[in-house]
């Protein structure tokens, strides 16, 4: 021991610091919220936490790449390489945004860059923790705030709530809907989305027991919190959930896995499917949330079908936001800057309806950041599914195999909301702290660049 402490360069480069990066945004974004909702102060914390967070993500993955670089031979993996695409897009579409105060501030609804580079963080932070240990713990921790968030989303659907919401709060009074520590109930859905994927995977990956059962009443109740939420979002991330589980499961069965243990993980998700049709009949019998969506649905759907009408007029905010991207197709209108869509478009007038967000999360990078953020965006997650699905199939550890299964899930439930659903600061982090974690570096293929060596030897 020579007593010289370790660099801070080096200490916030390591896979323990990656790890209590991880663990502590999530746990701080709903925390922060509590405290500040006990004082009648509702999203005061969140978009300051994660932006800190951005700040430090980025300082750490710079120090992870200069020391790369001084070590004379530079090593990336796909992921790395998304990484650094992904904070260059960010940076073109801001600097040249149609609309650059729009792009910087906002506030509620909007994106912040350091927000942008917390998520990037997190993506890039997921791929570090390749410890089975490690990314046990992450989901634990990624399982107590589903509990915590999901309990109080419970009481607010009685009418129990320690603040009224921020968008729309009249509305969710009248109608109990759960918005859990987030601003909307169309928020939490997308984040609840998350909660019930984990929760099924973990009841459908458990051993028998105690604890098993624990697990499927876990499940339960964050199912129920999707479908407290009220919104529709929740009913197509929710299926996406099970029509993943259908399809890996065929696919494993073709691919030969052991038919005992195939039968026993299909058994565990015909229970999660019953425990979701007990729920869904608690609401049909005692609610109007389902019959009411089931009306709109149907009414979306129907012979005089109206686009821009469609999905709680999401048509409308499409449909500007593709008529945008002729005129931007390169570098979109702006980093969070989709208002711009409806106010460049002449058949826009002052007064009419407009978003900030294309509800779309898709649609929403490619309006605003354009095509090569958008091919890189959905290229990452196509890499990503793909090194989690070669896990779940080649891998020999059975650990290895049931928690990326789980990561899986979650990540399909996440993806098929995001079609009609938006980013948020509040909810977004999750999602991508699960696409870094479905394709650890660990397996992956490195990118080995060769610099020049540093000639260590006395001469």
């Amino acid at each position: 021991m020579d007593g010289r402490k370790t660099p801070l360069s080096e200490r916030v480069t390591t896979e323990k610091f990656y790890y209590y990066f991880a663990v502590t945004i999530m746990a701080t974004i709903p925390a922060g919220e509590f405290i500040t909702e006990l004082f009648r102060q509702p999203y005061v914390t969140q978009p300051l936490i994660v932006a800190l967070y951005g700040c430090a993500g980025l300082f750490s993955v710079m120090c992870f790449f200069l020391g790369k670089s001084r070590s004379g031979k530079m090593e990336l993996y796909g992921s790395d390489v998304f990484f650094i695409l992904l904070v260059i897009f960010s940076v073109i579409s801001l600097a040249l945004s149609k609309d650059i105060v729009n792009s910087l501030m906002g506030y509620g609804y909007d994106e912040w860059i350091f927000n942008f580079l917390a998520y990037f963080s997190l993506m890039f932070a997921g791929t570090m923790i390749n410890d089975m240990k490690l990314r046990k713990k992450v989901l634990y921790v990624f399982a107590a705030v589903a509990l915590f968030n999901c309990l109080i989303a419970f009481f607010q659907s009685f009418g129990l709530r320690i603040a009224d919401c921020c968008h729309m709060p009249e509305w969710h009074n009248q109608y109990n809907a759960a918005f859990g520590l987030t601003q909307n109930c169309n928020f939490f859905a997308g984040l609840c989305v998350l909660f019930s994927a984990l929760s099924a995977g973990m009841f459908i990956f458990a051993e028998n027991g105690r604890k098993k059962l624990l697990l499927l009443a876990f499940h339960m109740l964050c199912f129920y919190c999707t479908i407290a939420s009220t919104t529709r979002i929740s009913w197509l991330g929710n299926l996406g959930i099970h029509f993943f589980y259908a399809i890996s499961f065929i696919v494993m069965k073709i691919k030969g896995y052991d038919r005992t243990k195939l039968k026993k993980y299909v058994r565990s998700w015909g229970a999660v499917l019953a425990v979701s049709v007990l729920v869904l009949a608690y609401f049909a019998v005692f609610t109007d949330v389902l019959s009411s969506g089931l009306k709109e649905t149907l009414a979306d759907i129907s012979g005089d079908f109206d686009f821009e009408a469609f999905g709680s007029r999401r048509g409308y905010i499409w449909k500007f936001g593709l008529e945008a991207v002729p005129d931007n197709w390169a570098f979109g209108v702006g980093l969070d800057n989709y208002s711009y869509a409806f106010f460049s478009n002449p058949k826009w007038q002052r007064g009419m309806y407009y978003n900030d967000k294309g509800h779309n999360e898709y649609l929403h990078i490619l309006v605003t950041q354009g095509v090569f953020a958008a091919v890189n965006y959905i290229s990452m997650l196509v890499y990503a599914c793909a090194a989690g699905v070669r896990t779940v199939v080649n891998t020999k550890d059975e650990e290895k195999r049931k928690l990326t299964w789980i990561l899986l899930g979650m990540f399909a439930g996440y993806a098929a909301q995001a079609l009609v659903n938006s980013s948020l600061i509040n909810v977004a982090p999750y999602f991508w702290l699960t696409v870094g974690m479905t394709m650890p570096k660990s397996e992956q293929k490195v990118l080995r660049f060769k610099g020049k060596k540093h000639n260590t030897e006395k001469s």
